[in-house]
């Protein structure tokens, strides 16, 4: 057994450094990090003036609840309260650019995913899994938020705001009876939520490059973080998918790199990507636990406004306009240049739609579907825009 294990290590640590003799080949000739520079986000004026809004009551400092750490903003006293929720393989601060301009008019909690951030990060090998599927990570924060909530006093009204596995998770709290009603004191406050790009489990086939990440092993990703060709590929990856490269901080990939340099966050990202889509054991998708999380669709009884960006790459906009149809109360605004990346490459819109769609009572008057091009956030919303 123990010849076996040996061997088996071997072979893992050769595939591991061939894998990245591979990615060395590619960056050489040449070619070094400078080729796909990326300016820092002090650098970029937008971003900048949107890091520079302070405040009220707002330390930066998250509150470990039951696990989950949460970052409270705002003055406190807002009738309102928008919470938060980071996609897979990133945190809270990727909303940095959005909740100044949000915080002047509601209280914001920002809330790191279990695995993410500044929460607990359980091994997947040790508490299962299922610990971050989309309903227990729903689950985990729902209990969270209301014994946060519990103490400081329950908002008015909430409006959630989530980001690709985020808007998902988000979903699961909206649509699934038995969390409706086991966290029934806040979901009763909520009545409405602003969607970026949330992934839809509805998929025939696993996703390249979620595969590639789901496949990284911990002596590949050692390797390349000791050699630097983690940070180098994740940088180019980064400058390569973004739209306009003067405008995608550097931060951005350096956050991710980060996140898959360090083995415990990088375990909770793959078992999240992982079983974010039921898929049975022989990798064909588990359609009978799909069409049971699509048929809840209908339980989403508050308003819903889904934003995609039409360049998205990752999660394509099409699964837009599928979870449209299937939400009793969406409204869908697409964003011609952008891709996944909505609260860093268009935090104005991003505010600015959420702030509109709040103030609308929920996309009430809106038109159902338009695209943004050409337009001002405030004719987005009232909907005199093409695409219907």
């Amino acid at each position: 057994m123990a010849a076996n294990e040996t061997t088996r290590n071997h072979g893992t640590r050769g595939a591991g450094i061939r894998t990245l003799a591979t990615v060395a080949t590619a960056l050489a000739g040449g070619c070094s990090s400078a080729a796909w520079a990326l300016p820092s986000e002090r650098e970029i004026p937008e971003l900048a003036a949107r890091l520079s809004v302070a405040m009220p009551g707002s330390t930066g400092t998250p509150e470990p609840v039951s696990g989950v750490a949460i970052e409270e903003r705002g003055s406190g006293r807002a009738k309102r309260t928008i919470v938060m929720v980071h996609g897979v393989l990133s945190d809270r601060r990727v909303w940095r650019f959005v909740a100044g301009d949000l915080g002047r008019d509601h209280d914001l909690v920002l809330v790191d995913l279990p695995g993410c951030g500044e929460s607990a990060k359980p091994s997947p090998a040790e508490v299962g899994e299922g610990f971050y599927s989309p309903a227990t990570l729903a689950a985990t924060v729902l209990a969270a938020l209301e014994e946060r909530f519990e103490s400081r006093g329950f908002p008015d009204r909430v409006t959630f705001l989530g980001h690709s596995l985020g808007g998902t998770v988000v979903l699961r709290m909206l649509a699934d009876p038995a969390l409706r009603a086991r966290h029934a004191r806040i979901l009763s406050r909520v009545d409405g939520a602003v969607l970026l790009a949330p992934a839809d489990i509805a998929v025939e086939k696993k996703y390249p490059v979620f595969e590639q990440i789901v496949k990284l092993s911990d002596i590949e990703a050692e390797i390349g973080e000791a050699t630097g060709i983690l940070a180098r590929e994740v940088l180019k990856a980064t400058f390569e998918g973004a739209t306009d490269p003067t405008r995608m901080p550097r931060e951005e990939a350096e956050r991710l790199s980060g996140i898959l340099g360090d083995s415990a966050r990088r375990h909770a990202a793959q078992a999240m990507l992982r079983r974010a889509i039921p898929f049975r054991e022989n990798e064909h998708p588990d359609w009978d636990a799909i069409a049971l999380v699509e048929s809840q669709y209908r339980n989403v009884s508050v308003p819903c406004l889904l934003v995609w960006g039409r360049r998205d790459e990752t999660l394509p906009v099409s699964m837009g306009w599928k979870l449209m149809g299937q939400l009793p109360r969406a409204t869908l605004r697409v964003i011609p240049s952008a891709t996944h990346a909505l609260a860093v490459e268009h935090p104005a819109l991003v505010s600015e739609l959420t702030r509109r769609f709040v103030e609308s009572r929920g996309c009430e008057g809106w038109a159902p579907v338009a695209e943004l091009s050409g337009c001002t956030p405030a004719m987005a919303a009232t909907g005199s825009l093409v695409g219907r």
